[in-house]
This record gives structure tokens, C-alpha cells and sequence, in this order.
């Protein structure tokens, strides 16, 4: 009597065990129910951990051999492996060009980028609702596939703010990218983690106009070369005060990235005042300032004898007279 108890009670468990690919973050049981006065020995090993719901309760077990009972009744039952602490590395490119605004040529900009990039799951309930749903299995590459687009999906807007807010332009990028890389992983991390994710890597390897002709039209112009020549000879200033490592580390390309900032509001400004001094003529700039000069509009200081913008001889009476 003993022997067929026992012998009966052992037909009526079932077990469990991972039955996935090895690529498979997430796994679904083929189980539905627990018939009644049976059980499920769920067993998990140490790289996932399993979700058990029995009738509406949620519970989850790691690293060991746990029983699901249903009592007297039939509940229903959903078991799903998840593996724990996966980091996926995967490479990402945008397949179709980005549009960026250059806030400092103040130009419209088609960019094609490519880089690296690392994700894990930080809260599998998460990541399970928004992405996975009622899918059988998940693999690595399904989440590569969905970071991938979401990547360059986030790219467009998240550096084109970047380069706003630090008064950047196309051409600092490729000088630039660790620390630019920094600043687009802080913008893009929030939306991940809306999904259960966590970026642990981010990091632009390439980044180019994705219309090579765009790019020979505008040095063909001759006031954005004036302009561009004038920030490169900024940007070379600044790298040069730097030694090698230092410009190299993500510390060093921040400072460069605010010190180029800083510099393009000064030259906006001076841009600004020139153009206010230009558009003004001779006669309504003396009603103003009568230290000015008459050709140019330029403030004059002490006896000088020629204006410090245009070259023009002033006569040396006219100035000392104004001087008095």
C-alpha cells in the first residue's frame, strides 16, 4: 500500500526545466494548467530565473528546484524562464539618413552614423509587458534588432538638441565623438529604461554627411568657408593647449566641447556688433558718437591717425576736435 501511494503520488508531478535555445532571453513553459491534487517541481539553474504564476500569483525562484501544487482544484499556471543579467553587445548603424539642423551655419543636415552599443535588462516584469507580450520566446537577436532601430530612431533629435545646447556644429562631431557619445547616451537611457532596459554602452564610431556632394557645395561658398576656417582655428587652439591623453579621455573632450561652446556665443556676439556697425552710415553714426569714423562708422580713440578697422587717414584736426 505504501509502494502505490508513493508510486502514484510521483506520477502526478511533473518537471519543469529549461527547454530553450541558448540565445533565448526569454522562454514560455508549455504549460497551462495544474490538474487537480497534482504538482509542477520547477527546476532553474543560476543563469535564469523563473516566473511562476499560479492562479493570478506571481512569484519568482532562482537557483533551485521549486513545487507549483494546485491543491484540490485546477488552477492555471504560467511558468517563464528569463535569463538573468544578460548583456547583449551588438553593432548599430542608421540604415536611412538622420536630419540634423546645424545651429551654427545655420543649415539643415542629412547624417549617417554608426557605432557600438551594450544592453541588459534591469526589470524583466517590464521588459516582458512592452516587448516581449505573448510571444512564445525572445532572442538576443530580437532585442539587438529593437535596440538597433531605436537607436537611430533617437539619434536624429537627441543630437541635434546636443549640438544646440553647447552651440556645436556638424564639424566639431568627428572631432568629438567620445564626448558626444556621453551626451547622446544621457539623452536616449530614459527611453530604454521605459522598457525593462538599461544602456550600459553607448558610443559613435563613424559619423558623416550622408550626401557627399552637400558637403563639396559648401566649401565651394565662400562665406561658410570664412566662417568654418574661423572655428577650426578656435578648435586647433584649443586642441593644442591639451596634451595627447588629455584630449583623448572623455574629460578632455567635454572641456573642449563647452570651451567651443563658449567661444561661439563670443563670435556670435562680435559678429552681431560688426554687422549693427555696418549697416549704419557715416552721417547717423557721427549724430551718435562724433569720435567716429567718417568712413566706416568705427569708434575712434585718442588722436588717431588712421581708423583701426577700415585703414582710412583721419585728419588730426577733425579728431581733436571731437576728442575736446
Amino acid at each position: 500500500m505504501f509502494l502505490d501511494k508513493l508510486f502514484k503520488k510521483k506520477t502526478e508531478t511533473q518537471i519543469v526545466r529549461f527547454e530553450g535555445a541558448e540565445d533565448d532571453l526569454v522562454w514560455l513553459a508549455p504549460y497551462k494548467q495544474i490538474p487537480a491534487k497534482s504538482s509542477l517541481d520547477v527546476v532553474v539553474t543560476e543563469d535564469y530565473q523563473a516566473e511562476c504564476t499560479v492562479d493570478g500569483v506571481r512569484n519568482r525562484y532562482s537557483g533551485g528546484r521549486f513545487n507549483l501544487s494546485a491543491g484540490n482544484n485546477t488552477a492555471d499556471v504560467e511558468i517563464v524562464y528569463v535569463r538573468k543579467e544578460s548583456v547583449i553587445s551588438l553593432k548599430w548603424g542608421t540604415p536611412n539618413p538622420i536630419d540634423i539642423q546645424d545651429p551654427i551655419f545655420e543649415m539643415p543636415i542629412r547624417l549617417g552614423s554608426s557605432g557600438e552599443a551594450k544592453v541588459s535588462i534591469c526589470d524583466t516584469q517590464v521588459f516582458r509587458k512592452k516587448l516581449v507580450s505573448g510571444a512564445r520566446t525572445y532572442t538576443t537577436d530580437d532585442l539587438a534588432d529593437f535596440c538597433r532601430s531605436q537607436i537611430a530612431a533617437q539619434l536624429s533629435s537627441s543630437l541635434s538638441i546636443i549640438l544646440k545646447e553647447n552651440g556645436l556644429s556638424y564639424f566639431d562631431i568627428s572631432a568629438q565623438l567620445i564626448a558626444l557619445s556621453y551626451l547622446v547616451k544621457n539623452k536616449i537611457e530614459s527611453f530604454f529604461n521605459d522598457y525593462g532596459l538599461k544602456l550600459e554602452y553607448f558610443i559613435m564610431t563613424t559619423a558623416r554627411m550622408w550626401d557627399e556632394g552637400a558637403l563639396e557645395r559648401l566649401t565651394a561658398d565662400r562665406e561658410f568657408n570664412r566662417r568654418y576656417r574661423e572655428r577650426e582655428e578656435i578648435a586647433d587652439k584649443l586642441r593644442s593647449e591639451r596634451k595627447q591623453d588629455e584630449r583623448d579621455s572623455l574629460d578632455g573632450q567635454l572641456a573642449i566641447l563647452r570651451a567651443l561652446g563658449n567661444c561661439q556665443a563670443v563670435i556670435n556676439e562680435s559678429n552681431r556688433e560688426s554687422l549693427s556697425i555696418n549697416i549704419n552710415s557715416p552721417a547717423q553714426n557721427s549724430k551718435h558718437n562724433k569720435s567716429q569714423c567718417r568712413f566706416c562708422g568705427a569708434p575712434l580713440e585718442g588722436y588717431a591717425e588712421f581708423c583701426p578697422i577700415c585703414g582710412n587717414k583721419v585728419k588730426n584736426s577733425e579728431v581733436s576736435k571731437n576728442a575736446r
